[in-house]
């Protein structure tokens, strides 16, 4: 059953795409392939591959309040990808309705500008985003908080806290240079902030 409505939809795109005209099938084509990428795109962010917002260590100085979308620009693959999709779908569907190619083209690339600059816009508005939060960590510094993890001795990693920052409760993770373990539930400040989002803490009145 499965192998004869595969087999039914595959003859019925042949014969559409066979009726095409060579500019029609052009356009498809681009619009397909950039199609396939964005699908490509988004499940590679889906497992955490190729996020354009993922911060590693070694992505951020250790100012929290540089910017952080120095590469951000018009012209990316996230951008040119949206282009191509605009464009090649656009395009195909104006010549099906019978426009005539030129304007069927000028269609096309207006269309595919316009789905540039939203993703643009998209991309930008996530990075400001992302450097806003960036900048409401850095403030954290002075702030005191509540250990909700222990924290190991000598900067050892795995520790979490509590911490208000900007108005909001937030968990974040922790070390702190004592050479005692600080068990949770202890009241700590906090002294520095490292990247990506480290708070170095100690407790208060030490």
């Amino acid at each position: 059953m499965n192998a004869s409505l595969f087999s039914s939809f595959s003859e019925s795109v042949g014969a559409w795409w066979n009726a095409l005209g060579w500019d029609a099938q052009i356009f498809y084509a681009v619009g397909g392939i950039a199609l396939a990428v964005v699908l490509i795109q988004a499940a590679l962010t889906l497992v955490g591959i190729g996020d354009v917002g993922t911060e590693t260590p070694g992505d951020l100085a250790p100012d929290a309040d540089a910017p952080h979308d120095a590469g951000l620009g018009l012209i990316s693959v996230r951008t040119l990808t949206a282009f191509f999709l605009g464009f090649g779908l656009t395009g195909g569907l104006l010549l099906d309705a019978g426009t005539a190619f030129p304007w069927a083209l000028a269609g096309a690339a207006a269309v595919g500008v316009a789905f540039m600059l939203i993703i643009f816009w998209i991309m930008k508005m996530l990075y400001g985003l992302r450097s806003s939060g960036n900048a409401d960590i850095a403030s954290a510094k002075g702030a005191t908080g509540t250990v909700y993890v222990a924290i190991a001795p000598r900067r050892a990693a795995g520790g979490q806290v509590e911490v208000l920052v900007s108005g909001r409760v937030m968990t974040l993770p922790a070390l702190s240079s004592s050479a005692e373990k600080i068990p949770a539930g202890t009241l700590v400040r906090v002294v520095e902030v490292l990247p990506p989002n480290i708070l170095v803490v100690e407790k208060v009145g030490s």
